[in-house]
């Protein structure tokens, strides 16, 4: 542990212990780290469990499906954002009777 003797401007000396500022800043930064993993892993199998289940939904969109299955295995949590684009675009994620009576209520 490395202490500091810090001469003020009005003459006073200050002892400074540097390794529990370093340690207390560590930890926290451990935490924080360990907070956004854990995030990250569970929107990740979210994600995963999703793409799966949407594939079920449609199994004839075999691109669009292996597409967004790899961004869930790999990409995680950016799944949700990508998604909401995948379902405007090309109808991921939509069940087949979803699609028809959306097509029959335009008519």
């Amino acid at each position: 542990m490395a202490r500091y003797n810090v001469k003020q401007s009005d003459g006073s000396v200050v002892t400074i212990d540097s390794d529990d500022d370093d340690q207390s800043k560590s930890k926290d930064v451990k935490m924080g780290l360990g907070i956004f993993a854990l995030i990250w892993m569970l929107l990740g199998i979210a994600a995963f469990v999703t793409s799966i289940v949407c594939w079920a939904k449609r199994p004839e969109k075999l691109g669009a499906n292996i597409g967004m299955f790899f961004v869930a295995l790999f990409l995680g949590p950016l799944y949700w954002i990508i998604m909401p684009f995948a379902v405007s675009g090309g109808g991921y994620c939509r069940s087949s009777a979803t699609q028809s009576s959306r097509r029959s209520s335009r008519k």
